[in-house]
């Protein structure tokens, strides 16, 4: 269970702010997508505030698709990071979390920051059975971030977020959003 001070997490919100305004950006815009690979600026944006411009043209072109693809589908992380390794030949458990976490807000993003807080680790890049592998630290991480939203922690959390500003209190955030963007913010 995590353990976070009130000052750590104070000392993290203002550190939000331009993140989070970049964040709802593209959750609104996801929202209205239908195709996001066609949306030049969706995909810039996106790219910019995930880090995906590390990786060349051609694998954020199948990102996006894949993304258009598994919209209103409910797809499980395995299944997305099966499809994108599929699509791209490369085992990317972060990149398949944010496409998840794009779709489904109530889902955690899979960081090496966050997953630093809760002592995972993803199996190395030349493990066995590292989709198995990956879907099962998703699926750890996944319980611990549930957990912690419903603590006395978590809730103090949500509550200092809340009430940090009134952007902050009408910001169309899930919980677990809130708890991956202060978390992300404590390096």
């Amino acid at each position: 269970m995590l353990e976070l001070t009130e000052e750590k997490v104070l000392k993290a919100l203002p550190k939000i702010v331009r993140p989070l305004e970049k964040y709802l950006w593209l959750q609104s815009r996801a929202a209205e997508l239908k195709n996001p690979e066609v949306d030049e600026e969706f995909c810039r944006r996106f790219s910019g505030f995930y880090r995906l411009r590390a990786r060349d043209a051609a694998w954020r072109r199948a990102y996006f698709a894949l993304m258009g693809e598994v919209r209103g589908t409910a797809p499980d992380f395995r299944t997305c990071l099966t499809r994108l390794h599929a699509m791209t030949g490369r085992v990317e458990a972060s990149f398949a979390s944010k496409l998840l976490a794009t779709l489904n807000p109530t889902l955690p993003v899979l960081d090496s920051v966050v997953l630093g807080h809760l002592s995972l680790k993803l199996p190395a890049w030349n493990a066995t059975d590292r989709i198995e592998k990956s879907a099962a630290i998703y699926g750890r991480l996944t319980d611990r971030m549930v957990e912690y939203v419903h603590s006395a922690g978590g809730g103090s959390m949500i509550a200092a977020f809340r009430g940090y500003s009134d952007d902050f209190r009408r910001a169309a955030v899930t919980d677990m959003k809130i708890v991956d963007l202060v978390l992300w913010q404590m390096r």
